[in-house]
């Protein structure tokens, strides 16, 4: 969003069909201050990464669901969750979470029900 003065604000949207997998990704390696991922989902692809992103400094939080069902099935993973945490990230836990949103820099949001595997 870019802002004119103090009251105009401009904000650009782009609508993402089979390439947002390498939006979300071109997205994290330009984030320089914060990333707010909001999925219900722990996969290795995104947190792979939110560590690299923690490593180079970037204050990151994810809030997810904690549904022993999503990790007997593999569709989360307490691997990728503890790498999280050893990279100091900050984890929540949202009962009931379905929405999907990426948030980069609070400028840059992908909002949502795409995955990135």
């Amino acid at each position: 969003m870019r802002c004119a003065g103090n009251r105009r604000c401009v904000m650009s949207i782009e609508l993402l069909d089979m390439n947002h997998r390498d939006a979300i990704i071109e997205a994290f390696e330009k984030a320089k201050g914060q990333i707010r991922i909001i999925s219900p989902f722990i996969q290795d692809t995104m947190t792979r990464y939110l560590v690299d992103s923690a490593g180079r400094g970037i204050t990151s939080q994810l809030i997810t669901r904690f549904y022993r069902e999503d990790f007997i099935r593999s569709v989360s993973s307490l691997t990728a969750l503890k790498s999280l945490q050893t990279a100091g990230v900050d984890i929540y836990a949202l009962k009931d979470l379905h929405a999907k949103l990426y948030l980069f820099d609070d400028n840059v949001a992908i909002i949502g029900s795409a995955k990135l595997h």
